[in-house]
């Protein structure tokens, strides 16, 4: 139950915020800004996924 909760804020809160920074009135060209948010903060998190489980494994290796 937890998991499924944790997970549901991890998906969108960084959805609606690229909605929210992508739709900015400063840019006219919305879609592509959009785009290009949602792409950054997906890959942003993408790769701190990757790089906790590096962690993980290097701080395993430590006897507590």
């Amino acid at each position: 139950m937890i998991g499924i909760l944790a997970g549901a804020a991890g998906q969108l809160i960084p959805g609606a915020v690229s909605v929210d920074i992508g739709r900015h009135d400063s840019d006219k060209s919305c879609e592509k800004a959009l785009s290009t948010v949602a792409g950054i903060i997906d890959g942003t998190g993408s790769l701190g996924a990757a790089f906790g489980q590096i962690l993980i494994g290097y701080l395993a290796s430590y006897d507590w």
